[in-house]
C-alpha cells in the first residue's frame, strides 16, 4: 500500500521538507504583523492545512492567537502573532 509523503511523515511525527518550507512561509508572513487566514495561505503558497502549520509553530514556542471570524453562516480562523502584554 502506497501512502503520501505527508501521511508518512505525520505517522512518524516528523516534519516533511515541503511542510517545513510552508511553515517558514507562514512564520515570515506572521512576523510582518499581519493576520493570516486559510484563504490567504491557499492563494499565496497553496497551503491547504494552515492549522497544521500553525500547530508546528506553536510547538516551536511561538505564541499565536486564533480569532474566529464569522461571515454570514461561515466561520474561519485568523491567526496572528500574540503581541507583547496580550493574554490568550
Amino acid at each position: 500500500m502506497l501512502i503520501a509523503a505527508h501521511d508518512w511523515c505525520a505517522q512518524r511525527n516528523v516534519l516533511c521538507p515541503d511542510a517545513a518550507i510552508d511553515t517558514e512561509d507562514v512564520l515570515a508572513y506572521l512576523k510582518t504583523g499581519r493576520a493570516l487566514t486559510p484563504r490567504v495561505a491557499l492563494d499565496r503558497w497553496g497551503i491547504m492545512r494552515l492549522a497544521a502549520r500553525v500547530k508546528e509553530l506553536r510547538y516551536q514556542g511561538l505564541k499565536i492567537d486564533t480569532h474566529l471570524v464569522s461571515f454570514g453562516r461561515k466561520r474561519y480562523a485568523q491567526y496572528a502573532i500574540e503581541r507583547e502584554g496580550e493574554q490568550r
